[in-house]
């Protein structure tokens, strides 16, 4: 299971000390700590069309396929596609005069990336290297380029801990696939991570360490490596093309800050003097989360502000703990005892500031590091009132899921928005929803322990706080939050901002949430399944392509049959053409028109060799399908991926 960042409002004995808690189901899926979350197995993509043979060909041998174990969850790990099975030569038609038989060239030395040259010893790859310093910051890229058809960029050239790593490849052929996998600097297989900070695993939880890619049109491939923890050492890239694996090694190094010193705070720490406060970081912890966090607390009071109009009275000091065990030492010094925590904040006492772990990927660490200062920010908007625990972590939960979509990677704040929403939908629906008033002890609501109604708590709250912000203006939390400090009780202030009394209110909120629905989802959700609807149409055809060329009809009754397969994806492609995607899937949209592109232009060039019989218009047609191949399992990986983070049926 992923654990997830939710987070509660901790009262002690301490003045000024506020803490929030995770629950371990929070999000399935989600990035556990020392467990990866399982994605979801990728539905069955279609079968890979069939070689149309040339009269004369001689069949190739086929090649033994190589697959991911899937698993039956939601969302579908794709596997590396099967190779194209070669079709029974039909001789079609029998008067028609053999080719010429094409004299067979040499057979080509396979080519290793990077190609090994003989006989002279194998030298190392020339490393032609763009960094520069900006700041203190590395940039630029590294170039491995050897006397071979490929070409591996990494960007940038000197990789720092923490951070993510672009790597493109050129030079290989138009479509081809390309498999990689990372080994880390202790020798263990690097597991894959989406750009939803997933990890991905297999049938029964096992790790998946390799993914699949294709070249473009033009030959090349790209991916991302996403670092947010990997730590500083000797990586390498074993990368795989038709059969050949070659090793490039980089080196990730951390980020050398200018020192300000070490404090122990229960444990050795760091000190980096940010523009606007300083951040403590203990071991465990990349240097460059110490700068990209201050950036982000930065942009986050920013944003705050602009939304509500208020902002902290400073910017509070951030303390970092590399995993759970190192918080709770860090906790421990400042006399602060914490159950389940993942985060919290002290207002005052010894060393205010917030409080955290890191060991989870970029959005988690940024959720934790949003929702610990929007509680600083209410707790001071009320004047130090007692808030009710549902609204203040409502609105922290709300601050961070918000923030999460405009931030870097939109589709990952998706995900966890529709995991709450769903979550406290189901249990209105079903009458499981808890009613807000057994949500406003902070006491109570640190003292659950059940992890499914933590969750469910934290899900009902954050929906609290929307159909506030969605009914009654985006201003409605802060406001009753504003009140709260003045001295009104909730009842109050409910009533003065909303114009009903509380009891109402909460009725509302239910009814509300039963029947709610994300307006863009609302519009995603046709869209995809119109999509879905269309590639399982092309499967059809596709199907009964097979069933024609394995047929041994003459040629003649064959022309009407191609010539309807041809009709078909000619009229699936105008249907699709005359779609309005949603604003979001514009990409997706493109994607799917340049498939379906492709397979009615492969149809056609296949009906126009049955009726010439011009050796041209096959080959032209053969060459089609491996676009039609990687475009086709692209295109499967996106769609399954939309459907896992609008979380659709």
């Amino acid at each position: 299971m992923r654990r997830f960042f939710t987070t509660v409002l901790v009262f002690g004995a301490l003045l000024g000390l506020f803490g929030c808690a995770t629950s371990d189901t929070a999000i399935k899926r989600i990035a556990d700590e020392s467990v990866a979350t399982a994605l979801a197995s990728i539905p069955s993509i279609t079968p890979q069309p069939s070689i149309t043979p040339q009269p004369s060909a001689t069949p190739k041998p086929d090649s033994t396929p190589i697959t991911i174990p899937s698993t039956p969850t939601p969302f579908v790990i794709p596997p590396f596609p099967t190779p194209l099975p070669t079709a029974t030569p039909i001789s079609f038609p029998p008067t028609v005069t053999p080719q010429p038989t094409t004299t067979p060239q040499p057979t080509a030395t396979p080519v290793i990336f990077p190609p090994t040259p003989t006989p002279a010893p194998t030298p190392t790859p020339i490393r032609t290297s763009g960094v520069v310093s900006v700041a203190g910051l590395a940039s630029g890229t590294s170039v491995f380029q050897v006397s071979g058809d490929f070409s591996l960029k990494i960007e940038p050239g000197e990789p720092l801990a923490g951070r993510d790593v672009l790597f493109t490849l050129t030079g290989l052929e138009p479509w081809a696939e390309v498999k990689v996998d990372f080994v880390n600097p202790i020798g263990q297989a690097a597991q894959s991570v989406t750009d939803e900070d997933v990890l991905v695993v297999g049938a029964g939880g096992a790790p998946v360490t390799e993914r699949f890619f294709f070249a473009d049109g033009q030959g090349k491939a790209q991916w991302t490596r996403i670092g947010a923890r990997d730590q500083e050492g000797a990586w390498s890239a074993n990368i795989t093309v038709d059969g050949e694996t070659s090793s490039v090694s980089y080196t990730v190094s951390q980020l050398q800050l200018a020192s300000s010193g070490n404090q122990t705070v229960g444990v050795e720490m760091r000190v980096y003097a940010g523009s606007a406060s300083e951040t403590f970081y203990s071991s465990l912890v990349p240097s460059t989360l110490a700068v990209d966090l201050q950036a982000h607390l930065a942009w986050v009071v920013g944003q705050l502000k602009d939304d509500w109009g208020v902002q902290s009275r400073q910017i509070p000091d951030i303390y970092l703990a590399g995993n759970d065990s190192l918080l709770r030492q860090v906790a421990q010094s400042t006399g602060t005892t914490i159950g389940f925590e993942d985060g919290y904040y002290r207002s005052a006492g010894i060393r205010p500031g917030i409080f955290m772990r890191t060991d989870f990927y970029a959005t988690g660490v940024r959720s934790i590091l949003t929702h610990e200062y929007t509680h600083l920010l209410l707790q001071e908007s009320a004047q130090d009132k007692q808030l009710p625990a549902w609204l203040n972590e409502g609105i922290s939960r709300d601050s961070e899921h918000r923030l999460n979509v405009m931030g870097a990677r939109p589709s990952a704040g998706l995900l966890r928005v529709f995991q709450d929403a769903d979550t406290a939908k189901a249990a209105a629906i079903a009458g499981a929803s808890p009613n807000l008033t057994s949500l406003e002890s902070q006491l109570a609501w640190n003292s659950q322990t059940n992890p499914e109604q933590v969750n469910l708590q934290y899900a009902t709250s954050y929906m609290a706080a929307r159909y506030l912000a969605e009914t009654y203006g985006p201003l409605s939390p802060i406001d009753i939050i504003k009140r709260i400090g003045g001295g009104q009780p909730l009842t109050a202030a409910v009533l003065q901002i909303t114009g009903i009394q509380y009891l109402d209110f909460r009725t509302r909120f239910v009814q509300w949430l039963q029947q709610w629905e994300d307006p863009d989802r609302a519009e995603v959700r046709p869209y995809v399944s119109t999509i879905q609807s269309i590639i399982d149409s092309v499967k059809d055809i596709s199907r009964r392509r097979a069933l024609d060329l394995d047929s041994s009809a003459h040629r003649s009754s064959r022309i009407p049959v191609k010539a309807g397969l041809v009709d078909e994806a000619t009229e699936l492609l105008a249907q699709l053409n005359a779609l309005t995607p949603p604003s979001t899937q514009t990409d997706l949209h493109q994607s799917t028109l340049e498939y379906l592109g492709a397979v009615a232009r492969w149809l056609t060039l296949e009906l126009n060799y049955l009726e010439t019989l011009t050796d041209s218009l096959l080959d032209e047609a053969n060459g089609t399908i491996p676009e039609i191949s990687a475009r086709e399992y692209e295109l499967g990986q996106d769609i399954s991926t939309v459907k896992f983070v609008y979380n659709l049926d």
